[in-house]
C-alpha cells in the first residue's frame, strides 16, 4: 500500500492525467502516515477535548490573531492574486496549490481575488468578511471562469481539537463537471453521500489511522478513483478538496489543507502578515 506524499505549505503539485492521479497535500507539519488498516467507522465530529485559538494552534501568533488560507481550484483560470483592503497579500498563486496560513488582526476586511495577469479582472469579492479572534478561514476559488460557475468558497475551520485517537476530516466536491459524490470505505460503508459540486460536506471524527477511501459516483459502485493508505493524523483538522475538471487532460488533482493537533511542531515557519504588510 502506498502513502500519499507530505508536502509543506506554499508548495505547489503538478497536476497529472486522470489515470494517474496526484495526491498533492499541501500540509502545515510533517506527517508520517503509517501502513496500518481500520474498519472503524467515522461518525459526525462530536465530544471536542479542548479549543484552541487557531493563531496558537498553527503556530503563527497569539488568541488574538485570525487566520487565512487561500486554495486555488479553478483549473481554468489561471494564477490568481488576493487582496486585503486592497493591499496584495498572495500573488501569483496557482491551481492546485494552497498558500498556507497566514495571521490576521481581527476585524471586517474587504477580500478581492483577481487573475494574476489581469489586475482588474475580479473573479471573487467580498467585501466585508469578518475574521474573528481566534477563528480560522480557508478560502476556496472554485468552478470554472470558462463556464462561468466560478466562486469563492468562505469555509469556517473547526476551532475544537477532536477527541484522542481522532481527527476531524470534511471533503470539498470542487470539481465542477463531476457527478455528485460519495465518500466510502474500501470495505463498503459510506463515509458522506451525495456531495454536490461546489459544496463541502460536514465535519466527521474519523480515526486517526490509515484507512483505503474511494471516491465514488453517488449512489453507486463505481470508483471514479481511490485514495490509499489516507492517514488522519491524531488530533488533526482536515479538509480534502478533490478539484479540476474530468474532461481536462490535466486531470483530478487533491488538495489537502492540515490543521495539526495541539502540539504538533510546525514544518517551517509559517507567513504572519497584516493587510497593510
Amino acid at each position: 500500500m502506498t502513502s500519499p506524499r507530505s508536502q509543506c505549505a506554499r508548495s505547489h503539485p503538478r497536476p497529472l492525467a486522470f489515470a494517474g492521479l496526484l495526491f498533492a497535500l499541501c500540509v502545515l507539519t510533517s506527517i508520517e502516515t503509517a501502513a496500518q488498516s481500520s474498519t472503524s467507522a467515522p461518525s459526525p465530529a462530536s465530544s471536542p477535548v479542548a479549543v484552541q485559538a487557531c493563531g496558537q494552534r498553527l503556530q503563527i501568533g497569539d488568541s488574538s490573531v485570525a487566520c487565512l488560507t487561500l486554495i486555488h481550484g479553478s483549473s481554468d483560470a489561471g494564477p490568481i492574486d488576493v487582496s486585503i483592503d486592497g493591499s496584495v497579500l498572495f500573488t501569483g498563486v496557482a491551481f492546485g496549490s494552497s498558500t498556507g496560513f497566514v495571521a490576521l488582526q481581527a476585524g471586517t476586511y474587504g477580500i478581492r481575488v483577481t487573475a494574476t495577469s489581469q489586475p482588474d479582472t475580479v473573479l471573487f469579492e467580498s467585501p466585508g468578511q469578518k475574521f474573528v479572534a481566534g477563528e480560522g478561514i480557508e478560502l476556496a476559488i472554485v468552478g470554472s471562469r470558462d463556464a462561468t460557475t466560478l466562486a469563492g468558497l468562505i469555509l469556517p475551520i473547526q476551532t475544537s481539537t477532536p477527541s484522542a485517537g481522532s481527527a476531524s476530516l470534511r471533503v470539498v466536491q470542487a470539481i465542477p463537471d463531476a457527478p455528485p459524490i460519495d465518500l466510502a470505505l474500501s470495505s463498503g460503508e459510506t463515509i458522506i453521500a451525495g456531495l454536490a459540486p461546489l459544496s463541502a460536506s460536514d465535519y466527521l471524527a474519523v480515526p486517526a489511522t490509515a484507512s483505503s477511501i474511494e471516491i465514488l459516483a453517488a449512489g453507486s459502485t463505481d470508483v471514479l478513483f481511490p485514495v490509499p493508505g489516507f492517514t488522519a493524523p491524531d488530533g488533526a483538522t482536515i479538509t480534502v478538496y478533490s478539484l479540476g475538471s474530468v474532461t481536462n487532460p490535466t486531470g483530478i488533482v487533491l488538495v489537502t489543507v492540515l490543521v495539526p493537533g495541539p502540539g504538533s511542531d510546525a514544518a517551517e515557519p509559517l507567513m504572519v502578515a497584516t493587510p497593510a504588510a
